[in-house]
């Protein structure tokens, strides 16, 4: 697995660093079950960056990208329950999916930090 996390100057509260991190964790879990689903290497590109006072943290990988109904936001699993409820109850943000070469998640939330 290559991941590609290029550097930023965002600063994100310890609250949000923490329930970042579960939402980090759940998505990449997630690359390496599907994304290596039927191949050896996989690749995990991340970018964060700051727009009109949100942070908008976009995680992709290079794998068959999502299924449809996990796409509408029909599928209920654990995993995507947790990211969602973390980002919407704990950063009071939203979460969007949609495949591009692969899956995307861009998560969005208030920046507390100036």
């Amino acid at each position: 697995m290559s991941v590609e996390v290029p550097s930023s100057k965002i600063c994100v509260t310890p609250d949000q660093a923490s329930n970042l991190a579960l939402v980090i964790n759940e998505l990449v879990t997630n690359s390496i079950k599907y994304a290596l689903a039927d191949r050896i290497t996989a690749r995990i590109h991340v970018d964060i960056a700051l727009q009109n006072g949100d942070i908008s943290f976009r995680f992709s990988d290079d794998g068959p990208g999502y299924p449809e109904n996990v796409l509408c936001l029909e599928c209920h699993n654990v995993g995507f329950d947790l990211v969602k409820n973390i980002v919407r109850k704990s950063l009071h943000g939203a979460v969007s999916l949609f495949n591009d070469n692969g899956a995307v998640t861009v998560v969005q939330f208030r920046a507390q930090v100036h």
